[in-house]
């Protein structure tokens, strides 16, 4: 049997952001900023640096072209899964 049925919004922010070039460590990175961990809270979960856990956000936020913590949580949950105005109703 097959089912279709509309993806949950996270699979399809993951599925946008895995065209991005990101290393497996920083989609890890961005998994736990999106889960709403600090810097030092992300650093302690995946044992590396506070200054790692930045350079890899850093990376993050030109693959994807932001520059916050914020603007990476809206591009994957918010600007990539609700569709523009142009594209309602078939236009």
């Amino acid at each position: 049997m097959v089912v279709i049925a509309p993806a949950p919004a996270a699979e399809v922010a993951w599925m946008r952001l895995s065209g991005r070039g990101l290393t497996p460590r920083e989609e890890e990175v961005v998994r736990l900023v999106v889960g709403g961990l600090s810097t030092k809270q992300i650093a302690e979960r995946l044992f590396i640096a506070d200054y790692t856990v930045q350079r890899h956000l850093s990376n993050v936020f030109d693959k994807v072209g932001v520059r916050s913590r914020r603007d990476l949580v809206k591009q994957v949950f918010t600007e990539q899964v609700v569709p523009s105005f142009d594209h309602v109703g078939g236009q």
